[in-house]
């Protein structure tokens, strides 16, 4: 991926996070999406209630857990929090930085140009240098018979008209 491609393309949590997983990048290990998060949690219940010194207060742990985002933190101290469009974009220029340092990127150069196949362009001719008076007197002289070629096109038309409007006379005239 170039530079230009992860700032165009890069849009959301989960590219964000797919290409830090795919780069070994591990900026994104914090983030979870709500299924990832409630995953977690699942998978921590037993500890938790094991910790808690009451019932309540492991119903107080679990209602203080933030809820209404896609994705979320998990700090260093197991607490989590909501990640928006700010964060968002936070983490991103935090990953765009880690890659310039990384030099991961692939260069903005364009895609080279097939070669040609000679066997596929029997009919091409190589440039050959030619100078400005031979092309324009190349070109004149192709012009001429081009209008040659035409007049006698037209004159041709003309005498097939003439034949036939000729004929039409011949014809009313004979009525």
């Amino acid at each position: 991926m170039t530079r230009q491609q992860f700032i165009d393309e890069v849009n959301d949590w989960w590219e964000l996070i797919d290409f830090c997983n795919d780069e070994g990048c591990s900026y994104c290990d914090d983030v979870y999406s709500e299924e990832s998060r409630d995953d977690y949690i699942n998978e921590q219940l037993v500890d938790m209630a094991r910790n808690a010194d009451s019932w309540s207060e492991l119903l107080d742990t679990l209602n203080d857990i933030t809820t209404g985002y896609d994705y979320y933190r998990r700090d260093d101290y197991g607490e989590w929090s909501g990640l928006g469009d700010y964060e968002f974009n936070e983490y991103k220029d935090d990953v765009l930085e880690w890659a310039d340092d990384q030099e991961i990127w692939e260069d903005d150069e364009e895609e080279p140009l097939p070669e040609d196949d000679e066997d596929e362009d029997d009919d091409f001719v190589a440039d050959e240098p030619i100078s400005i008076g031979e092309l324009m007197g190349v070109c004149n002289s192709q012009l001429q018979q081009i209008g040659t070629d035409k007049k006698a096109e037209t004159a041709a038309d003309d005498e097939a008209f003439e034949v036939f409007v000729a004929g039409c006379v011949t014809i009313v005239e004979g009525e």
